[in-house]
């Protein structure tokens, strides 16, 4: 195992308006577990110093550390998200001059048409507002790069289809709250 320096950049989430934009800054500060914000002229990081195997260990162990960061400065309405394409390695205690080499894929996806899309667009006014919900939380499934809010977005999704194409099911907590027969309403056992 060796001890690295990971740099993870944080970004503010811009909230923009028709009358505006605002956004958060952060202080530079020292965190518990040997973290730290740094802020400078290339913007504000979060490094972490961590113990692991290899660099690209090092790497996903300090994005989960500052991931945890950031859903910590959400809970006081900070809004920030990581540039994990910015992420930097040190190797502590390795000599100077060392060279390390690493390797990283753009990937640019160009859309050939947009026939399907244009023709939904076209008939949005007309969609049950389900659909429409539904088109809105997939927005929100494709912007967030959280597994776990991915998932959550997209079972709700699925709900609110379901709910829309079916209607209303019972569900647990109903089923728990309805009355229950007593036994004289229930009738005689099997077999009596």
């Amino acid at each position: 195992m060796s001890q690295f320096l990971v740099s993870v950049p944080i970004e503010p989430v811009v909230r923009h308006s028709l009358s505006g934009h605002s956004s958060m800054a952060l202080p530079a500060v020292h965190l518990p577990g040997g973290a730290r914000i740094v802020t400078g002229d290339s913007g504000t990081a979060a490094e972490v110093e961590v113990e692991s195997a290899d660099r690209l260990a090092a790497k996903e162990d300090a994005v989960r550390i500052v991931d945890d960061l950031v859903a910590v400065l959400a809970a006081w309405g900070g809004t920030f998200q990581l540039r994990t394409s910015g992420v930097q390695v040190t190797q502590l205690g390795r000599p100077p001059g060392a060279i390390t080499v690493e390797s990283r894929i753009d990937v640019v996806m160009q859309k050939g048409d947009l026939d399907t899309e244009a023709a939904l667009f076209g008939r949005r006014d007309h969609l049950p507002e389900y659909v429409r919900n539904c088109l809105e939380l997939n927005y929100l499934i494709v912007l967030s790069d959280r597994p776990t809010n991915r998932w959550l977005l997209a079972v709700i999704g699925l709900e609110a289809l379901a709910v829309g194409t079916l209607g209303a099911q019972p569900d647990v907590s109903a089923r728990l709250t309805a009355p229950h027969p007593t036994p004289a309403q229930e009738g005689p056992p099997a077999g009596a």
